[in-house]
């Protein structure tokens, strides 16, 4: 290959590597920002779960204030509690959409809510009817706790699941990265490399060059010198012979 097409090779080497390192850092920081959004969306999920076993607490709460005290307008807090529950739940579940086993658990979670919501909504209507018997009250509150401690047992289930998807995520965002970095850092140096090649190719190129030009310009002088050294050995003789002759 010629000292031309060597200067090219390396310049154009150098640019593909450059490209390379660009792309590896818009990818980078793509993986990056999709980690950031699914570690949100982790916490969305784990949020909503802890404002899900909050709002049955309350829920709990009132029913047992409502049948302590009998206050009608407990019962209004109550509905907005079950409401809120409701709301909740649907979220969870469409927060969750994207994993199988998740929206299974959703599904458990929301048959646990309706059912401990029914226990409540029992309790409440024998308080209201005044059929409210300590035996039949006890039972209810049983059955309630069973599916309270049912309900906490599946919601930590998913809390958990969600912190493990979270670390397996961050796992695989984390070697992405890694990979990305040594990736860009390779094409980094190696650009360099080429445009340092490409830099000595040039120098060689302009030395030679300069040399050229020098031998052309020592050739010129000597090719006048010898032409100028002709012409008066051509006058002397031509002198010499002249001479001769008139003599």
């Amino acid at each position: 290959m010629s000292s031309t097409g060597k200067v090219n090779a390396a310049l154009a080497a150098a640019v593909i590597f450059l490209l390379l390192s660009s792309c590896s850092a818009y990818f980078a920081f793509t993986r990056m920002d999709a980690s950031q959004g699914w570690v949100h969306h982790t916490r969305e999920v784990q949020n909503a779960l802890s404002q899900f076993a909050m709002a049955m607490a309350r829920a709990g709460r009132l029913r047992s204030e409502y049948l302590n005290s009998g206050d009608e307008v407990l019962l209004q807090q109550q509905a907005e509690v079950v409401g809120q529950i409701r709301n909740t739940a649907a979220t969870i579940q469409r927060l969750t959409a994207d994993n199988v086993q998740e929206q299974a658990n959703c599904r458990k979670l929301f048959e646990l809510s309706e059912q401990r919501i029914a226990l409540m909504n029992e309790a409440i209507e024998l308080k209201r009817t005044g059929k409210s018997t300590p035996s039949a009250q006890a039972g209810l509150s049983r059955e309630s706790l069973a599916t309270a401690d049912e309900t906490d047992l599946l919601q930590q289930g998913m809390y958990d699941t969600e912190e493990q998807l979270l670390a397996e995520r961050q796992a695989r965002a984390h070697t992405f990265t890694l990979a990305t970095a040594a990736i860009l850092i390779t094409s980094l140096f190696l650009a360099l490399v080429l445009f340092l090649v490409h830099h000595r190719l040039l120098l060689d190129q302009v030395t030679a060059r300069s040399r050229a030009e020098l031998a052309q310009r020592a050739l010129s002088a000597k090719v006048l010198t010898l032409q100028d050294e002709e012409r008066r050995k051509f006058a002397r003789e031509l002198h010499d012979s002249v001479g001769q002759h008139l003599a």
